[in-house]
C-alpha cells in the first residue's frame, strides 16, 4: 500500500462521510423521543469512529510519504558513498 492509496482512501472516506453525516444530520430533525437521544448518541459515537478512521488514513498516508523520502536519501546517500569509496582506489 503507498501513501497515494492511503491519500486517496482519506479522501474518499471524508467524501462519503461528509454526504452521510449531512444525510443524517437531516434526518435527525425528524426524529422524537426517547429513540431521537438514543439515535443521535449513537450517531455522535459513530462520528468519532469515522474522525479516528480519518486522521489515522491522514497520519499513515504522511508516514508512508516521509519513509518513502527517507529511503530514496538514504539510497542517494549510500550511492554517493560507493562512488567517492570507489574514486579513492
Amino acid at each position: 500500500m503507498s501513501s497515494d492509496q492511503l491519500a486517496t482512501f482519506e479522501r474518499e472516506h471524508k467524501e462519503v462521510h461528509t454526504a452521510a453525516n449531512a444525510t443524517l444530520k437531516s434526518a435527525a430533525s425528524k426524529w422524537i423521543g426517547t429513540s431521537a437521544s438514543a439515535l443521535q448518541g449513537k450517531l455522535g459515537f459513530l462520528q468519532k469512529i469515522s474522525d479516528n478512521v480519518e486522521h489515522e488514513l491522514e497520519h499513515n498516508s504522511k508516514a508512508l510519504r516521509q519513509i518513502g523520502h527517507e529511503f530514496e536519501r538514504t539510497d542517494e546517500m549510500s550511492a554517493e558513498h560507493i562512488l567517492v569509496t570507489r574514486q579513492g582506489h
